[in-house]
């Protein structure tokens, strides 16, 4: 089973993303976050394998969260850990 983290501010992406990944046998959501100082206390729990992050979110953005909760112990070495814009964005 593959832990996955996904971070998004937007509560509807994050059902979505949450759907897809349940909808596998091979995946579990071991955490939502709306905010990048939210999903650092994942930390402290057991690590995610990959994490989910959007780009931007209140109180710190996906890129520094992910920066800060890998140098938590969030991944191994051979955990892939990935940072993009997976919110949605209007004109």
């Amino acid at each position: 089973m593959i832990k996955v983290l996904i971070g998004d501010d937007q509560q509807l992406v994050r059902a979505g993303v949450r759907m897809l990944c349940e909808s596998t046998s091979d995946l579990t959501v071991v955490g939502e976050a709306a905010k990048g100082t939210e999903a650092l206390r994942f930390a402290e729990q057991p690590s995610p394998e990959v994490v989910l992050m959007d780009l931007h979110m209140p109180a710190m953005d996906g890129t520094s969260a992910t920066g800060s909760g890998r140098s938590s112990g969030w991944s191994r070495p051979d955990t892939p850990t990935t940072t993009s814009p997976i919110g949605c964005t209007s004109a």
